[in-house]
């Protein structure tokens, strides 16, 4: 990052310092950033809460000496900083308006994850065509998420336990339930007589893994809350040792990320107690591995956070040319930062002992 985009962002550091000690310099970062930070309310909330989504964030942005202020560090436009901080604002808003006043907390967390709900839908429970030939709409599946979302007070979205982000673990639910609508819509398959004699966990677990192709971190969140958590896990290990599942591990994130991991060659059911220890150390290891690299990702600077999320969450993925706009940044400095985010990826992989042959990083 050089030239102009360096001199701005170095103001924009010193005035976020000057805010943090001086009142006037508060009020004029106030008002140079509110325009930005409306847009982000009328995008994210319902109209009846966007006033006070828009106080709150103020609010929240000096609490505690500026806490989450002072975390700017110059390296990202401040504009680019306050759209990451809104994220994580209105997140810990919906979190504690679940537990208060569930009915307002659906409203706004219905608002501020629509797009990612739509996106849900077509790419999990299917097309427009592909609903409308199971005699569905969009706005049907949508229906019965709220109605499952909705149940026992909200039971789903309470089990949130602080780990990874909230984004992403409401990504996660939804994605699981649309599996669930679909599975439904094909009709109930035949279970192995091995998976039959085991209880209704395990055969959930089992219809889960197999038939609608998750992960079983993905087992574990969608049947928390359920079970404890002890008896989910032994629920999957049970069906693992079974050698009837004969779909390979899947990766959790998105394919074309560059954090997937390689995916493992079909292979016959393994047979033998040395099969089937080597077939559960793989899994495990696989989601060590996807772990680490959450927590790599959330130990980013807040640009790089903000880059991942734009290149490999959005849907479709934004080039690199639409990333500096949305960043305020040339785009030579977008392919820096890609590199910046392999680089301390490969390092913290290194430190944690991941053999480098064990994913991929960032193909194509």
């Amino acid at each position: 990052m050089h030239g102009p985009t360096q001199k701005r962002h170095e103001a924009e550091e010193s005035l976020v310092r000057q805010a943090l000690e001086s009142a006037s310099a508060w009020r004029e970062l106030v008002d140079r950033y509110s325009p930005t930070v409306w847009h982000l309310c009328s995008s994210a909330c319902p109209e009846a809460e966007r006033e006070t989504s828009f106080a709150e964030f103020w609010q929240t942005l000096s609490a505690e000496g500026g806490a989450l202020l002072r975390r700017y560090d110059g390296r990202a436009s401040l504009q680019s900083y306050l759209q990451f901080v809104a994220v994580e604002v209105f997140s810990r808003r919906i979190q504690a308006l679940l537990r208060t006043e569930p009915s307002r907390g659906w409203t706004i967390l219905e608002a501020f994850f629509s797009r990612e709900i739509t996106r849900q839908i077509c790419s999990v429970a299917g097309s427009p065509r592909q609903l409308a030939e199971m005699g569905a709409t969009p706005e049907d599946v949508q229906q019965d998420l709220a109605l499952e979302l909705g149940a026992d007070g909200f039971r789903r979205l309470r089990a949130y336990d602080g780990r990874g982000s909230f984004a992403g673990f409401v990504r996660r639910v939804v994605r699981n339930l649309c599996l669930d609508w679909r599975r439904k819509q094909t009709g109930r398959r035949r279970l192995p007589k091995a998976v039959e004699r085991m209880g209704e966990l395990a055969q959930r677990a089992y219809e889960l893994m197999e038939w609608n192709d998750c992960t079983e971190d993905d087992v574990r969140d969608h049947l928390r809350g359920s079970a404890p958590d002890q008896e989910i896990q032994e629920a999957v290990r049970r069906v693992t040792e079974t050698g009837t599942l004969h779909r390979p591990l899947r990766r959790r994130v998105p394919a074309g990320s560059g954090l997937e991991l390689e995916r493992e060659p079909a292979t016959s059911s393994p047979s033998t107690p040395e099969q089937l220890l080597l077939q559960e150390e793989k899994g495990a290891q696989r989601g060590r591995l996807l772990r680490l690299v959450e927590q790599v990702v959330a130990r980013l600077p807040a640009q790089q956070q903000l880059y991942v999320r734009l290149r490999f969450f959005e849907e479709p993925p934004l080039t690199p040319r639409q990333i500096a706009e949305a960043l305020g940044v040339k785009e030579a400095d977008v392919y820096r930062m890609r590199q910046d985010v392999v680089t301390s990826l490969r390092v913290e992989m290194a430190r944690s002992g991941v053999d480098r042959e064990s994913f991929l990083l960032f193909e194509g």
